[in-house]
């Protein structure tokens, strides 16, 4: 009554069995050999595209900076070419301004703009490369130097104005002024534009006035505003109080 079981293996060889394992051991093997030459290989791709990457961010790096290099001594060269082209007494002028920008000394570079703003028929015969100069070192020191800046936008040469009415307009945008000193800016550089999209642009500013300090600045720009200033004030007037027909200073004091 004993049931005794056999197992074989499909060839009847006992031996087969140690050979399977040992095939499944030398598979197993293999595959993990090859799993480690592909992380070896993984590895060293990884390497090469590392210091590839690195090369390429050396060359551009040192590309920019060639570049740069090439740029300021074009500039160099540029300036002396415009400082040989100046008069003794501008290289003088040239010289003390650049002083001043390079000392940083904002009071020094203010009066010596201020001196030349003063010499007679300054916008005609100074130098448009010492005008360029001054304009940038003003424009670098915010609202103290804006009165220099409008008297720069009624100057004889087109790009000097063309920048002075941009480098005024980015200032009086960007800059926290008080409703009453954007106010006196306004009135004074109004009849400096001659561009009617500017002077546009220019009297949209009163918009972010008190009501009280934009109904003077209206007041003043009607005694005092060129015929540009007086075509554009009406819409800018009506733009403002949100009312048509508003025209004197005697209606803008009853609205307000």
């Amino acid at each position: 009554g004993v049931v005794v079981w056999f197992q074989t293996n499909p060839d009847g060889d006992p031996s087969n069995e140690t050979k399977t394992t040992a095939e499944r051991k030398d598979k197993t093997a293999a595959k993990s050999r090859i799993k480690t030459k592909n992380k070896t290989r993984r590895k060293i791709s990884t390497s090469k595209n590392s210091n590839t990457q690195s090369s390429r961010y050396e060359n551009n790096r040192n590309g920019r900076r060639a570049a740069l290099q090439r740029l300021r001594q074009r500039f160099l060269e540029e300036e002396a070419r415009e400082i040989a082209k100046l008069s003794h007494d501008q290289k003088e002028l040239y010289n003390a301004l650049q002083k001043a920008i390079d000392d940083t000394n904002d009071a020094e570079v203010l009066r010596i703009i201020s001196n030349m703003q003063s010499l007679k028929d300054w916008h005609r015969n100074i130098s448009p490369f010492i005008k360029h100069t001054a304009l940038n070192a003003l424009f670098a020191m915010g609202e103290k130097s804006l009165p220099e800046i409008i008297s720069f936008m009624m100057d004889s040469d087109r790009e000097i104005v063309e920048e002075a009415n941009s480098l005024f307009m980015d200032c009086i945008s960007d800059i926290d002024l008080s409703d009453y000193v954007r106010s006196k800016l306004m009135v004074a550089a109004s009849n400096a534009i001659t561009d009617l999209d500017m002077l546009d642009s220019l009297l949209s500013e009163v918009n972010s006035m008190r009501n009280s300090v934009a109904v003077e600045t209206f007041k003043q720009l009607l005694a005092t505003g060129n015929s540009n200033v007086q075509q554009l004030l009406p819409d800018a007037i009506e733009t403002f109080v949100g009312e048509e027909g508003i025209k004197t200073p005697e209606q803008l004091d009853e609205w307000l």
